[in-house]
Order: C-alpha cells, then sequence, then structure tokens
C-alpha cells in the first residue's frame, strides 16, 4: 500500500512540475500580434496531444492577462471557424470544459467563449447581433455574403429566419405579449389523446382530435403541445432502450429504418433516441467547477434550463432547473451577507433565514460571501477551548455521525476561512496530517531536549505524548 501511494505521489509531482514547465513555455511563446500563444508549437515541443498540454496549462501561475470580448463585433474575422475547427479536431463534442480549453487555446475569458458557442451552435438572436445585420442590410449586403460575416447557425437561411423572426416578435413583446396558458385538466386531456391517436407514423389523427376539442387555441400552439408531449412520452431514453438499440446496432449496422420497424419507431425517432440516449448514459452525480461555471454564465445570458442541459451535456434539465434555483437562493443569501456585514460588520443568519425563505443551515451552507473571515491558526499560547468547543457544539449538533460536515456551513457560523476550521477539526479529533514541516518541527524540538508532552501540546491541542512520539 505504501508503495503504491508513494507511486501517486510521484506521479502527482510529475504531473504538476509537467503542467509548470507548460504553462511557463506558453507564456514565453504568447504572441502579441495574435493575441495568444503558439499552442501548436507547445504540443510539439511536449510531445503531447493539443488538448492534454491545454488541460496541464495552470491559469493561476500564468503572466498572461486573458482577454475579455463579451460583445460579437470583439472577436475578429475567422473565429467562428475557429471554434468549429478546434471542436471538431481536437475535442469531438461541444461541453463546458471544452469550451474553457478553447478559451485557453485563443486566450479569452471563458464566459466569452460560452456566449459565442450559443451564437455558433443556436443562433438567438440579440438586439446587438440584429442591428449589426440590419445595417448590413442597409448597406446592400446579400445574405450569403452576411453569413460570411456573422455566420452563426448551420447556413445563412437559419440567420435570415432568426433576423426576421426577431424582427416579427419585437412589437409583441413591447405589447406584453401573453402567451397560451394549458390547464391541468386540458394537460392531461391531451396526454389521452395523444395515448389513443398517435402512431409511429402517424401524428396527423392526434393533431386534428385535438385542434377540434381546443378550438380556442391557435393551431400551431396545439401542435407544440402535442410535439413536445410525444417526444416526453415515447422518446425518453432509459437503460433497457438504450442497451437494446446498442445491440441492434452492432447486429444490422445504423441501419434505422430496419431498427425502428422491429421497435415500432420511425428511423429518425431511433436516431433521435440513440442520440439521448447516450447522453443520458454519460450523465453524471457530481457538478464540477466548470460544469457550474457555464451553469452561472446560462443564468446570466437568461437562458433556460434545457438550453443549460444542451450545453453541459452531462446533466439533465432537471437537475439543471433544480441547480439553478440553487444558485438563484445562494445569490439571495450573499447579498443579504455582503449588506449585513458592510452595515454592521456582523451577521444575523437568523434575520438572512427570514428575508430568503430558507432555513438558518441552508443559509450557512450556500452562503459564499467570506470578506472579512478571521485565520484561525493553532498556537499553544493562545489557544481557547472555549472557541473550539463552540465549533465542535455545532458539528453535533447538525451533522452527527455518520453525516458529512459541511465545513463552509461551519466556517459561516464561526466567520473563520473553511480552511483552517477544517484543519483545526482534524487536530481536536486527533486526525491531524503529519506533513513534513510538521515532523521536521518535531524532530527539531526533539533535539533541542523538549519532552514529547510538550511536543504534542506544540503541534496539537489533542494529540498523545504517545502520538507525538510515533509521528
Amino acid at each position: 500500500m505504501e508503495q503504491i501511494l508513494a507511486q501517486d505521489d510521484a506521479r502527482i509531482r510529475e504531473q504538476k512540475e509537467l503542467s509548470v514547465r507548460i504553462t511557463q513555455r506558453a507564456d514565453q511563446l504568447y504572441d502579441e500580434d495574435r493575441g495568444c500563444c503558439d499552442w501548436d508549437t507547445v504540443a510539439n515541443e511536449f510531445d503531447k496531444p493539443l488538448l492534454e498540454c491545454l488541460e496541464l496549462y495552470d491559469t493561476s501561475l500564468s503572466t498572461t492577462v486573458r482577454q475579455s470580448r463579451p460583445n460579437i463585433a470583439d472577436w475578429p474575422d475567422g473565429t467562428i471557424e475557429m471554434l468549429k475547427t478546434f471542436i471538431k479536431k481536437h475535442a469531438d463534442l461541444i461541453a463546458g470544459d471544452n469550451l474553457r480549453l478553447f478559451g485557453i487555446y485563443v486566450n479569452v475569458r471563458d464566459e466569452d467563449c460560452i456566449t459565442l458557442h450559443h451564437l455558433v451552435n443556436s443562433p438567438r438572436m440579440t438586439p446587438e447581433l440584429y442591428e449589426l445585420i440590419k445595417k448590413c442590410r442597409e448597406d446592400g449586403m446579400e445574405w450569403k455574403d452576411i453569413y460570411i460575416k456573422y455566420p452563426f447557425g448551420r447556413n445563412y437561411k437559419i440567420l435570415n429566419r432568426s433576423y426576421r423572426q426577431f424582427n416579427h416578435e419585437a412589437p409583441r413583446k413591447s405589447a406584453k405579449y401573453v402567451r397560451t396558458i394549458w390547464t391541468e385538466s386540458e394537460t392531461t386531456r391531451t396526454q389521452e389523446i395523444l395515448n389513443e391517436h398517435w402512431k409511429p407514423w402517424d401524428m396527423k389523427s392526434a393533431i386534428n382530435v385535438a385542434i377540434v376539442e381546443f378550438a380556442d387555441k391557435p393551431k400551431s400552439v396545439i401542435l407544440s403541445k402535442l410535439n413536445r408531449m410525444q417526444s416526453e412520452t415515447y422518446l425518453r431514453p432509459n437503460k433497457h432502450m438504450v442497451e437494446k438499440i446498442r445491440g441492434l446496432v452492432n447486429t444490422h449496422g445504423e441501419d434505422w429504418e430496419r431498427i425502428g420497424a422491429e421497435m415500432e419507431f420511425t428511423a429518425n425517432q431511433i436516431r433521435i433516441l440513440r442520440k439521448n440516449g447516450e447522453k443520458w448514459l454519460n450523465r453524471t452525480p457530481e457538478w464540477t467547477d466548470s460544469e457550474l461555471e457555464v451553469l452561472r454564465r446560462c443564468i446570466k445570458d437568461g437562458l433556460l434550463p434545457e438550453d443549460a442541459s444542451k450545453l453541459i451535456g452531462t446533466k439533465s434539465t432537471a437537475r439543471c432547473a433544480s441547480k439553478i434555483k440553487a444558485l438563484e437562493n445562494a445569490d439571495s443569501v450573499n447579498s443579504e451577507a455582503k449588506r449585513q456585514y458592510e452595515q454592521q460588520s456582523n451577521i444575523d443568519w437568523a434575520q438572512i433565514s427570514q428575508s430568503v425563505g430558507l432555513s438558518e443551515l441552508r443559509c450557512l451552507e450556500i452562503c459564499q460571501y467570506d470578506e472579512g473571515k478571521a485565520r484561525w491558526a493553532y498556537d499553544p499560547d493562545t489557544f481557547s477551548w472555549d472557541t473550539a468547543n463552540k465549533m465542535i457544539a455545532f458539528i453535533k449538533a447538525n451533522y452527527p455521525p455518520p453525516a458529512p460536515v459541511n465545513y463552509r456551513a461551519v466556517s459561516n457560523y464561526m466567520w473563520v476561512d473553511a480552511n483552517d476550521c477544517t484543519r483545526i477539526a482534524m487536530m481536536l479529533r486527533g486526525d491531524m496530517e503529519w506533513t513534513d514541516e510538521i515532523i521536521e518541527k518535531v524532530d527539531k524540538l526533539r533535539k533541542q531536549g523538549m519532552k514529547y508532552a510538550d511536543i504534542a501540546r506544540q503541534i496539537s491541542p489533542n494529540i498523545s505524548e504517545e502520538r507525538a512520539s510515533l509521528g
């Protein structure tokens, strides 16, 4: 076991050293004219794939300042084609982490790359883009030429349609256009119509029946409702369905007509099921920092949970919606905590709880505001058991074993740095991490003639003389 741990430590050190070398070399190869470094040269020099070099690049060690390009016009010509080529050649799929790597590649902030991707992948016409295109049209430019200048979407026809739709919807939005509302009973009846009349090869029967029954609603709204419910009911992947499609693909290849006939779906529906099913299997339970960064950008841009789910790729629409709500709650708690601290240098968590409608413990767990938090390093001369017991009592009351302790909540309750709270708590449990620094300190104090009982008190408030001698 010790040999395995030693090998792991050596591998981690090698990766860290390689990361430092790649970061330093990338900074050295920074091109002022291009505004980014020569990553192809870096990859060749280290004999590593480009994507691996970008992953090893440590932005915290870099001296290069990332550029800000929040607006469409800030991006130079050819950048969008570069993004498409980068994803196709190096990343295989567009996801939050790959967009982060592209941001390193072009030396632009991650959030600006995410915004650019929204426009590339599924253009949502913005007032800024609309005005730029409008000026091009006033100057007599053809749509094909405009698409070359602003290549958002798959082709110039999609860009044209987005532009015209934005122009058409603007007056309705200004007039506070009210969308059609479906009652619970109407939704139930729509599902019944779908169950009774829908066939994989025929949607018309269900549409005709629904149009007659809901004569007070626009046909386009009814069609959209049926399509959405049909997709949710019949095209929702599950493990059994995905495995069956995989087996049929292994047997017949990508003969979607034949596979669809065997599973009683159309060829197009089978393609959709396979695509969505693979995404479903790739979903992960934990949220990574890069995924949360993408989600926060989606919130800022006003995107819906389904848009965030497509962009992240490993989280469902429901999980994105839940996380968006949690992040919005956290933002409310952060704002209230900041306001109180700036006004009175103190935070009343009960008052915050009442203000945002969450429990006091939940507010403590999600608050990320940490301005002015104290540091807590162990000093045998100044250590206070009153303070330590206050922390121990909070942990016992809210996180009884075997529940994991949320040290963010502990940190906010004590208003002490979270890492310091974690270290002191470990010391109090006698579960101290014996670093090289501590071991050297023990050896030094022992050589000075100090007893192990006194040495134990110097390094921790709660370890025995015997434990100190074995350190």
